[in-house]
């Protein structure tokens, strides 16, 4: 399901104090994007990578952005595109290596661009896993299974000399909504229900470093909260590590006062 918009404190699921989450970061589908300033190497050589992420997507039309990327050219060593046509229809597609068709699965995610309500994704990979067995793709908490074509041939996630980017790959393909709240678990088992409904947490933002049964993230990128704003330069800090993003071609106004809830 869709989730409304509110600004203000939301409360963690399943605890008694307040997690305060009042801020999330626009993207404007033209040059806007967020990158590292080293090497992204947390999962090189890893067979288990999860994303998690709240987005509002805004495309108007057919076509695709990438929402984040480890990749310096023609390999990489992971990506997310979400990819629309002009009906509305989402399609989530995560890459390996080549990207080739041993080397991506994908899902439909349904009418989500442009409906104006923020949705939860969350993508589960295991390498090590069966052949097209690899994958989960969960919208709002709900695993969705059609078209499940794909299949990886790689084992493990390759090393490639790139920072992380959110928001676009390789100077292009921008991503045009707004993300919160956007967390990597690497080398960590979630391929499970329960653990994804814990992240998810009915529909609210929560404390990704204090839940019951899943672990703290690898990196986690609250987006607006925390953010060091000085001009229009903005800079999102790791919550978990030390490997922060700054922003390019943004402004700071979208640090916006728009979140899940």
């Amino acid at each position: 399901m869709g989730i409304g918009i509110k600004s203000g404190i939301m409360a963690l699921a399943g605890a008694g104090n307040a997690f305060p989450n009042t801020k999330s970061l626009n993207f404007d589908g033209v040059d806007a994007y967020l990158t590292g300033g080293e090497n992204y190497t947390l999962a090189d050589g890893e067979s288990q990578l999860n994303i998690s992420a709240w987005l509002k997507l805004d495309y108007p039309g057919n076509g695709f952005g990438y929402l984040c990327s480890v990749s310096p050219s023609g390999n990489r060593t992971f990506e997310v595109k979400i990819q629309l046509s002009n009906l509305g229809a989402t399609r989530v597609y995560f890459y390996v290596n080549n990207a080739g068709n041993n080397n991506r699965d994908n899902r439909d995610l349904g009418n989500i661009a442009g409906d104006g309500l923020w949705h939860h994704l969350m993508i589960c990979v295991d390498l090590g896993r069966t052949s097209r067995q690899e994958a989960k793709f969960y919208l709002d908490g709900v695993e969705q299974t059609v078209d499940t074509a794909g299949y990886f041939a790689s084992t493990t996630f390759p090393s490639q000399s790139s920072p992380l980017v959110i928001g676009h790959r390789l100077g292009s393909d921008f991503y045009d909504g707004s993300v919160d709240e956007l967390a990597l678990w690497i080398g960590t088992d979630l391929y499970d229900d329960a653990k994804v409904a814990e992240i998810y947490g009915g529909g609210k933002g929560v404390d990704l470093n204090n839940l019951a049964t899943v672990p703290a993230p690898t990196t986690w990128f609250r987006m607006g909260d925390a953010a060091t704003i000085v001009g229009d330069d903005i800079t999102i800090p790791d919550q978990i590590g030390s490997y922060d993003l700054t922003s390019e071609a943004m402004v700071a106004a979208d640090v916006q006062a728009d979140v899940p809830s």
